[in-house]
């Protein structure tokens, strides 16, 4: 297990570092309109955009565009943005849409955004999806630099929701979600991946209040990374999460599940290797990853317990209650 975690951590790192750098595009004919002004690339939009405006996309474009420090809003219109447009080395930009520090957008649907590799990467500034599909052929979400994003009923890295645990319809394009440096928040919607809803790597934080999260491998996956001083965090008061692993400490972090289901059919519920290296008093030693339980339902079709109880918190206040082979729950 953990040189397979160390494999796709590494896979997934690979994909993230290789998203920073954007580029607008052109098209001959107008694509954005703010008020009554009408735009030839939805680039030439954003440079002139007041704050608190309304950008309205009025065609599929083809074309990478980077936000600085403005606050609006951009209507999709039920249009498409891809990425992929190239620079003067002949290279085709990693990402479609990036959201720099100080940038406060917000993303509505219905729409796609569609990246030659990701679609978006939140770099320090803050987006909130609505109604918006988001996807790319390695990463549909990436946020770092302390960047922020709010998910609601969205489609992320899937192009169909999630029902009873699968994609209706349609096969995870891409791994959903890494938060490298931030916050995700994540209110309903649908978060797919080929092998990870969500990835957390240091000083990433993953607050799951509803939603579906289902994914090849592992639905959410902690992971530090080997660095020593921060370790991820997820919250999860609703929603379900759906995978081989529901949700795997990789090295650590620190899980909080108060409600909410999660199943896991290749093998545990909930997986933790228990080997962060963490600096205590100058010295180095391995602790377990924190994983408190006050509530939820977990289902593990192997028939597997769902976690190492001496590692685990549960209040004395709660019990965790064997329903059947394959299910418990706390009450």
């Amino acid at each position: 297990m953990k040189v397979l975690r160390k494999v796709v951590a590494a896979a997934v790192l690979l994909a993230f570092m290789g998203g920073i750098a954007a580029c607008s595009g052109r098209s001959g004919k107008d694509v954005a309109q703010i008020g009554d002004v009408k735009y030839k690339t939805l680039q030439e939009a954003v440079k002139a955009a007041p704050d608190n405006c309304v950008i309205e996309l009025l065609t599929d474009i083809t074309e990478s565009v980077e936000i600085g420090s403005k606050t609006f809003t951009i209507n999709l219109n039920d249009n498409t943005i891809s990425g992929g447009t190239v620079d003067q080395t002949d290279v085709a930009h990693p990402n479609t849409l990036v959201v720099n520090t100080g940038a406060h957008i917000t993303l509505n649907g219905p729409g796609v955004i569609d990246g030659s590799e990701n679609a978006i990467l939140v770099c320090g500034g803050d987006l909130t999806v609505n109604g918006s599909t988001v996807l790319g052929s390695k990463i549909a979400l990436l946020i770092a630099d302390g960047g922020t994003a709010t998910v609601n009923d969205a489609l992320i890295g899937l192009t169909s929701e999630i029902v009873d645990g699968k994609a209706m319809g349609s096969d995870f394009k891409c791994d959903g979600c890494v938060v490298d440096s931030g916050s995700l928040t994540f209110n309903s919607g649908s978060i797919g991946g080929n092998k990870i809803g969500v990835f957390l790597s240091p000083e990433g934080e993953f607050h799951m209040n509803g939603g579906a999260i289902a994914a090849g491998m592992f639905g959410v996956f902690l992971d530090n990374l080997d660095v020593e001083d921060n370790i991820p965090v997820f919250e999860m008061t609703g929603g379900t999460v759906d995978s081989g692993f529901a949700l795997l400490m990789g090295e650590g972090g620190r899980a909080s599940i108060s409600g909410g289901t999660l199943t896991g059919h290749t093998g545990d519920c909930l997986a933790n290797d228990y080997t962060q290296a963490q600096l205590t008093n100058g010295t180095y030693s391995d602790i377990p990853g924190e994983l408190n339980i006050t509530g939820g339902t977990f289902i593990c079709t192997g028939g597997f317990v769902p976690f190492d109880e001496e590692r685990v918190t549960i209040p004395g206040s709660v019990s965790l209650i064997k329903d059947n082979n394959t299910t418990w729950r706390v009450e």
